[in-house]
């Protein structure tokens, strides 16, 4: 997309199709053209007209003092649809004066540009895209020296949107491509087009010396061999080290505790966690991250068939603690015990994980709202702080330490389910047990990582939750 900002509001420097948001108050701006026209800037009001020398599409932001960031995401995610319908490529943009700084408004308006005209159609006999070719901004009291802040942002929203939608891809390719060799491959991708990324990639043999038969379980059933990635960029200087941790289930059946053909429709986004953390190494050398960070995945499939892990059997974490398996469906836990050993193990300052990891959490929190827990309350802090900014919705869930009772095994250490309600949070505290001291935070993204039905950002399928909200928070380390 080429994009041209222009210090000045001359409706006189504009040709062709225009765009214009408009606040309640502010529609004097435009009284010529919208002369007897049924337009109040209500938000979200969106209203089409031509004149014989041009088009106009005014969409409304509503009041001013109520405006917010995400709203203005919203916003540009309406015009941008409607350019789409409209098949209008070259669009002359007038925005008023905001509330937000140039670089995030910069940010969103590319981000939220790329991100609502997102569509997955590899797999489409008829191939329909649309994508914004030319963007000619006016900026009302903006001056010349400001237009660096927002380039500085318009790169931001591309490298983020670039991060997001990439996930997007991995999560919404079918099963049987995004296998645990797929995933590794991808790694390597990344590996070879940065500079200070080292992947390194462990077979099942590898994996087995190492302790991780936890994993390795999991994938038994399966004909797809398991990988272990270990993903990790190091640039000069850096010294706090940040260990990412994905959940890779590239298919979930539930193994011999078979899901229902219904619950197993989605189950190719049980690696959305693992894309996640792929994504956000795409483009964290580009961003300049100035902190070490870790990424690792047990990437496997969970699949039934004479070898697979039985319910009742018993399995060793790479930290030493014993599992007992009870559900197998309640696989993704058992696998991110080994991720997390090893993460205990690298001795970072702080671990994250993201797993789509209970549909007792999409009960709890619907589909559109992350849940979290961690150990250390600064950190909960940051990650819901970093959230907020960048529009995506978190809330904190208790780390009950007498829910601890519920997982108590009569066999081994601990079993992978506990009773029927606060499946989340004893999800949660099942993690917490590999993850010792280190200030940690789990994020469970089984609602929001899939959408069932178009948001104004987001269309159905994969959203590329919570890349956006993780990129913000290491920037700021």
């Amino acid at each position: 997309m080429k994009i041209k900002a222009n210090a000045s509001y001359k409706k006189s420097e504009a040709r062709g199709f225009s765009v214009v948001l408009l606040f309640k108050n502010e529609l004097d701006k435009w009284e010529n053209e919208l002369k007897n026209q049924p337009f109040e800037a209500d938000f979200k009001e969106a209203f089409y007209f031509n004149t014989e020398k041009s088009q106009y599409l005014f969409v409304g932001l509503g009041d001013k003092n109520e405006f917010t960031i995400e709203k203005f995401a919203s916003i540009t995610a309406i015009w941008a649809k409607k350019c789409e319908k409209l098949k209008k490529t070259s669009i002359n943009l007038f925005i008023p004066i905001t509330p937000f700084s140039d670089v995030d408004l910069g940010k969103t308006l590319i981000e939220s540009i790329n991100l609502s005209l997102y569509r997955f159609v590899k797999y489409k006999t008829n191939k329909i895209e649309f994508s914004i070719s030319e963007l000619n901004i006016f900026l009302d009291g903006t001056t010349s020296s400001r237009i660096k802040s927002l380039s500085q942002g318009f790169e931001l929203g591309n490298l983020f949107s670039i991060a997001v939608n990439y996930t997007r891809d991995l999560v919404n390719e079918p099963g049987s491509v995004t296998t645990p060799s797929f995933l590794a491959a991808e790694a390597l991708k990344i590996e070879k087009s940065c500079n200070h990324i080292e992947t390194a990639i462990y077979d099942a043999k590898k994996m087995h010396k190492i302790g991780m038969d936890a994993a390795l379980a999991i994938g038994r059933g399966s004909m797809e061999e398991p990988k272990f990635i270990k993903i990790e960029y190091k640039p000069r200087g850096a010294f706090d080290k940040i260990v990412l941790v994905g959940k890779g289930l590239t298919f979930d059946s539930g193994g011999l505790s078979l899901k229902t053909s219904q619950s197993m429709e989605t189950m190719k986004i049980d690696m959305a966690g693992a894309a996640a953390v792929l994504g956000i190494f795409k483009i964290i050398e580009k961003l300049g991250i100035k902190v070490h960070v870790v990424g690792l995945i047990a990437a496997v499939e969970n699949m039934p068939s004479g070898s697979s892990v039985r319910p009742g059997d018993i399995v060793r974490a790479m930290n030493g603690k014993t599992i007992e398996i009870l559900n197998t469906d309640a696989e993704g836990r058992v696998t991110l015990a080994d991720s997390l050993s090893f993460a205990n193990s690298l001795k970072p300052k702080i671990i994250i994980d993201l797993a789509t990891l209970t549909g007792a959490c999409v009960v709890a929190l619907g589909e559109e709202i992350t849940g979290v827990m961690g150990n250390k309350q600064e950190l909960v802090n940051e990650i819901l702080g970093a959230g907020t900014r960048e529009g995506e919705k978190f809330w904190q869930l208790p780390l009950e330490d007498k829910y601890k009772e519920m997982l108590k095994s009569t066999v081994a250490d601990i079993k992978n389910t506990a009773k029927k309600y606060g499946g989340a949070i004893t999800a949660g505290l099942f993690l917490q047990e590999f993850v010792g001291l280190t200030p940690w935070v789990h994020l469970d993204i089984a609602g929001p990582a899939y959408y069932e039905k178009d948001s104004d950002l987001i269309p159905k399928g994969a959203s590329g939750i919570p890349v956006k909200t993780l990129l913000r928070w290491l920037m700021l380390k």
